[in-house]
């Protein structure tokens, strides 16, 4: 399930030697000292709700959606509304990267309402099912938030570099505006344990990773600051 994705390259293609930035919804974001360079990388790639529901303030920025990595569930209880594919029209996404992928019922039946949602209409490729189990063993067996794959996944695809702005494993909890509801870092921390996400070995996991990559990952201080 793919279409002729971001002009009809592959994603190898599209990330390779590129300076990747990556934002999350942290609440710090939103400063300007987070984004005030953003106009030196190649490429800006952000996280499921953030192109409907969090505002920079320079406007340009908030039209400027290279790749967006999304998972395509929809969980009202912890504040998620439904997606929205003609604001991704209307901001400028040029690619949905689609984590998970569908292999098991849920993530099919989710892939499934988004074709039927989209018609065509949004540019889309699906992550590659080796690669998501492989990050999944590496979480102990444990899922994958979409801010983690999207690191896995855009360094799997050789970037020049990747800054990380806006990604804290969930300390500090979000920007206000980012879901329906606010909920502090405990509540969503309970609430993903519930569904079988462990952020604490995601960041076990992302140490490791960042050693390993310190000349091609570049994390702000706050996700510095939480993985000391």
């Amino acid at each position: 399930m793919s279409n002729n994705g971001y002009k009809k390259m592959s994603f190898d293609d599209i990330i390779r030697n590129k300076k990747v930035l990556l934002l999350g919804p942290a609440p710090h974001v939103l400063e300007e000292k987070s984004i005030e360079d953003w106009r030196d990388f190649d490429l800006v790639v952000k996280i499921n709700k953030m192109v409907e529901n969090l505002n920079f303030n320079d406007d340009e920025l908030n039209y400027k959606n290279d790749i967006l990595y999304h998972c395509l569930d929809v969980n009202p209880e912890i504040g998620d509304k439904q997606y929205s594919i003609d604001t991704w029209i209307e901001k400028n996404v040029d690619l949905l990267r689609i984590s998970p992928p569908p292999f098991r019922f849920y993530y099919r039946q989710n892939i499934i309402k988004f074709l039927s949602l989209n018609k065509n209409r949004i540019s889309f490729s699906i992550v590659d099912k080796s690669d998501y189990l492989e990050l999944f063993e590496a979480c102990q067996n444990t899922i994958p938030n979409t801010g983690t794959f999207a690191i896995f996944d855009l360094l799997k695809h050789n970037p020049k570099v990747l800054h990380i702005r806006g990604i804290t494993f969930f300390r500090g909890g979000y920007s206000k505006d980012y879901k329906e509801m606010i909920l502090s870092e405990e509540e969503i921390r309970k609430s993903y344990r519930s569904s079988s996400h462990d952020i604490d070995k995601q960041m076990l996991f992302f140490k490791e990773l960042y050693k390993n990559n310190e000349k091609i990952i570049k994390p702000d201080e706050e996700l510095l600051d939480v993985i000391k």
